[in-house]
């Protein structure tokens, strides 16, 4: 049995989010109540959510398969984990967790 490697996880879920915020930006403030973005704003959302979300999870992706790069995993997987957290702290701070649906 093998066990998973949270660097796997986070790389590939963020490479799921940045698939998404790349495909269909609209989808990503839709939760918060932000129904339709302006062209300007679907760019910035493609170029911080996808495009960076995107080119993060692939270096962890590529560098938790390599023994050679454990301080970029490091790095990676703290900047994409802290997002989350800092997201979940929000959530518990704020008392309200929008709907996803």
């Amino acid at each position: 049995v093998s066990k998973i490697d949270i660097g796997q996880v986070v790389g590939g879920l963020s490479l799921v989010y940045g698939g998404v915020a790349m495909v269909n930006p609209d989808a990503i403030f839709r939760p918060f109540g932000i129904p339709k973005l302006s062209v300007p704003a679907r760019n910035e959302i493609r170029a911080v959510y996808g495009g960076l979300i995107l080119g993060l999870g692939g270096i962890l992706v590529y560098c938790n398969n390599s023994p050679n790069y454990p301080g970029i995993k490091f790095t990676t997987t703290c900047l994409l984990t802290g997002c989350a957290v800092s997201r979940l702290v929000s959530f518990l701070i704020d008392r309200e967790i929008p709907s996803f649906a």
